[in-house]
């Protein structure tokens, strides 16, 4: 089974809007364990991100987004960070598992010199730097405030109950970065926390283009009872649900774009015209009133 989201965030309702398409992946089930973890699947700015239900410590997380051809995921505006907090937000991630409450590895160390970190998401032990950690006078105290180099994003946790503890903090020596969903001693939900390499928590791995979800048909097992024709087809597509009645149809490029978009009234069968579409292969969203959503790919000739 497939459930997907479709969330609209404006980042300003005067001028700019993006959409996150989040999905998530259920488990595939064999002879009644799970095989493999659960994986949430959002889409910002033409990539593909993940949030795997595994948690491992941060070298670990970092090796195995490089397997997957990707890495651990890197933030480099406002926009983006908005994008991550809102998309995981919303995914039903079970925390249980982890170490350090409500957090997920990003692809930022300080592990090869105190204070300054580099986006390493892939940790070769290369990368850009994007703040320079202020300086520690005791374990007692807070460090004096950091600096971003050569103005690169950051949003390290600075508390509004107590403005004078920031991060990153280095306490005992903390030396990776993660996102935290919810308000700790020295941040709000959202921003950024050092915290222990060794801590087990789940990666968020960012991927270098769209990733179309052949998870779906490669890796897992979905029971759909929708069925799709003609497919490849020149004009018009017929989509039929057999139990349920289909609330939204979306249609996206290879490329992530949605290119259409229909919200008819809720109907078990319904038609959709794509002759003004170029040729080519395309991702169809059937989204049903129970919210339940099946992926399927169609071909324009």
């Amino acid at each position: 089974m497939l459930n997907e989201y479709l969330i609209t965030y404006n980042t300003n309702a005067m001028t700019k809007s993006f959409t996150i398409i989040l999905i998530l992946f259920v488990s595939f089930i064999v002879h009644g364990q799970d095989t493999t973890p659960t994986v949430h699947s959002f889409v910002y700015n033409g990539r593909t991100y993940e949030v795997i239900e595994t948690a491992i410590p941060w070298a670990e997380a970092a090796e195995l987004a490089v397997s997957r051809g990707g890495k651990l995921a890197e933030i480099n505006s406002q926009e983006e960070q908005e994008a991550i907090y809102n998309a995981i937000s919303n995914m039903p991630l079970d925390f249980s598992q982890v170490e350090w409450e409500s957090s997920l590895w990003l692809g930022a160390n300080d592990i090869n010199e105190e204070g300054v970190w580099i986006w390493d998401g892939d940790n070769d032990g290369t990368g850009t730097q994007f703040f320079q950690q202020g300086e520690i006078i005791s374990t007692t105290n807070p460090p004096a405030p950091g600096n971003a180099v050569d103005g690169l994003y950051n949003n390290w946790g600075a508390s509004l109950d107590f403005p004078s503890s920031i991060e990153p903090d280095n306490y005992g020596d903390q030396d990776a970065l993660a996102i935290t969903l919810i308000q700790w001693g020295s941040g709000e939900p959202g921003q950024w926390n050092d915290i222990w390499t060794f801590l087990k928590q789940f990666p968020i791995i960012e991927y270098p283009a769209l990733k179309v979800p052949t998870d779906i048909e490669n890796n897992l097992k979905v029971e759909s009872t929708v069925t799709v024709y003609p497919n490849p087809t020149e004009d018009y597509i017929h989509i039929e649900n057999h139990y349920t009645e289909i609330q939204t149809l979306t249609i996206y490029s290879n490329l992530g774009e949605i290119v259409r978009q229909v919200q008819p009234k809720q109907s078990k069968s319904i038609q959709v015209d794509i002759s003004n579409l170029i040729t080519g292969n395309y991702i169809l969203k059937i989204t049903t009133i129970d919210q339940k959503s099946t992926i399927k790919k169609i071909i324009k000739k």
